[in-house]
């Protein structure tokens, strides 16, 4: 059954989805050398990434919906804080150039990319270890968080299928029709019971019965 979630519980997993985010993301920055923003900038990273995740968790998400959304989320926040905050003075050798970029020597064309993005493949190139540990947490955390939303929404799966038997069982108190419960969104998995249909009578068994002696016996 696809459950929509509503405003207050997409806003609740959206918060919880954002803090596992950007904590992860903020952990792998600290490890790989990176200095954070202030508190503002912070909170404001953190709006961010919640409303973003509030716009694709209308409905239940899958496991593997929550794994790209927590990896590829712990990227996003990674070169987010790159760009807002940079990192700690290393001894890589880079030439910087302008306008804030920096060209890797050895590259033969003398590409200017962004600082963050720099730093960003950087950190993967010269830690490729610490890089997969952090990706296998964030993936080990996603599944945390995929078995609470299959709970969750089995929940609301049950308080809906109760809340029409409620329903049911008040319009019978009441005496009421049953055509009032029309309205009411069917659950899967609660199976309609039909009665059977009529049998069919022979063509010469359908007109109008009478009861009494034969036509012929009546006198004239």
């Amino acid at each position: 059954m696809d459950v929509r979630a509503t405003p207050l519980v997409r806003c609740l997993r959206a918060l919880l989805l954002a803090a596992v985010v950007v904590a992860a993301g903020s952990v792998a920055h600290v490890t790989a050398g990176g200095l954070m923003p202030g508190w503002p900038g912070l909170a404001a990273l953190y709006a961010a990434v919640a409303a973003a995740g509030a716009l694709v968790l209308g409905r239940e998400a899958s496991a593997r919906r929550l794994v790209a959304l927590t990896v590829g989320g712990q990227l996003v926040v990674h070169s987010a804080l790159s760009a807002m905050a940079g990192h700690h003075a290393t001894g890589m050798a880079m030439a910087h150039g302008p306008h804030g970029g920096m060209t890797h020597p050895g590259a033969g064309t003398g590409t200017v990319v962004p600082a963050w993005l720099g730093h960003g493949v950087e950190d993967m190139l010269a830690h490729p270890f610490m890089a997969v540990l952090h990706v296998l947490a964030a993936t080990a955390v996603a599944l945390w968080l995929a078995v609470g939303e299959r709970a969750l929404f089995s929940l609301v799966r049950l308080a809906r299928c109760g809340a029409r038997g409620a329903l049911a069982r008040a319009a019978l108190a009441l005496g009421l029709h049953p055509v009032v419960l029309r309205g009411v969104p069917r659950v899967v998995g609660v199976r309609r019971h039909e009665e059977g249909a009529l049998p069919l009578l022979p063509v010469w068994s359908r007109g109008p019965a009478r009861r009494g002696p034969p036509l012929l016996l009546l006198p004239h």
